[in-house]
């Protein structure tokens, strides 16, 4: 009987001992500090205890704005945990660029684009190419980018479109070489190739019809696209020669070629009646 209440006594002096240091670690404390952004103490938390989420209770953290930005505060580093140990936590913010109005202005000071832009982002016309009207039958004015050149926005500015004039027979464009229609490089292959149209249900089923290579750039800044309503052709004999894009819509017609985003082209090809031997004129809208 002796020998058993020893062995009892034993095993119930273990249990108590580990019970005590379970406990002695749970009331352990611990300081938490609370920083800002660089460094600066913002808040000591002390006797913190083991197990528990600490909690911040100053005044919202701030942080000065720069020449182009401010700071709204966000969170705390690596996120606020249970306390297990000493701990520092410090202030994280987001970046607000600030926004200046950016005007795009013609020659004679009327407003053709008006927005806000982020400080230190590039600025850019998205609207329809500014035009002037000439006085001079003889001449037209080419649109000639913007003045002053553009720059990184650090403060609200007013761009003016500038032009230069040219004689109207420079304007007209050559075969081969590129000119610019609405944002949009023209290149006119100097070779062709004859077809002929044959659908029964066309009034011109039948006829000869002209397929001229022509290759297209967007060189502006935002989505465009050419399509049947920009184009206008006369054949030799001065009369407006019917476009026969649509025949050919599912192949290469540059009018079904659909967008082109900036930078983009395509290589496709125009469709017209044949009228004859001679001078034909494709007009786009660039002489009035």
């Amino acid at each position: 009987m002796k020998k058993r209440k020893i062995i009892c006594l034993i095993i119930f002096s273990f249990i108590l001992v580990g019970c005590n240091n379970d406990n002695d670690v749970k009331k352990e404390k611990f300081t938490i500090t609370w920083k800002n952004y660089d460094g600066t103490i913002l808040e000591i938390d002390k006797d913190v205890e083991y197990g528990t989420t600490p909690s911040y209770n100053g005044a919202i953290p701030t942080r000065e704005p720069t020449e182009y930005s401010q700071f709204e505060f966000k969170d705390w580093n690596n996120g606020v945990s249970k306390v297990t140990n000493d701990a520092v936590y410090y202030a994280n913010y987001n970046e607000i660029l600030n926004e200046y109005t950016i005007n795009f202005a013609n020659y004679d000071g009327n407003i053709l684009e008006s927005k806000k832009w982020k400080a230190l982002s590039i600025p850019f016309y998205s609207g329809k190419t500014p035009t002037k009207p000439s006085e001079n039958p003889e001449t037209a004015f080419v649109f000639n980018g913007w003045s002053p050149d553009i720059v990184q926005v650090k403060s609200e500015k007013t761009y003016t479109a500038q032009f230069v004039e040219k004689s109207k027979e420079e304007l007209v464009p050559k075969m081969d070489k590129p000119f610019i229609y609405d944002d949009l490089e023209l290149t006119f292959s100097s070779s062709y190739t004859f077809l002929k149209l044959e659908n029964e249900f066309s009034e011109d089923n039948g006829k000869t019809v002209v397929k001229r290579p022509v290759k297209v750039k967007n060189v502006g800044n935002s989505s465009n696209s050419l399509t049947a309503l920009d184009i206008t052709i006369y054949g030799p004999s001065k009369t407006e020669l019917h476009n026969l894009c649509s025949y050919w819509s599912d192949v290469d017609a540059v009018e079904f070629a659909g967008q082109l985003l900036p930078g983009a082209f395509y290589n496709k090809s125009m469709y017209f009646i044949y009228d004859g031997n001679g001078e034909y004129q494709i007009d786009f809208g660039i002489i009035n």
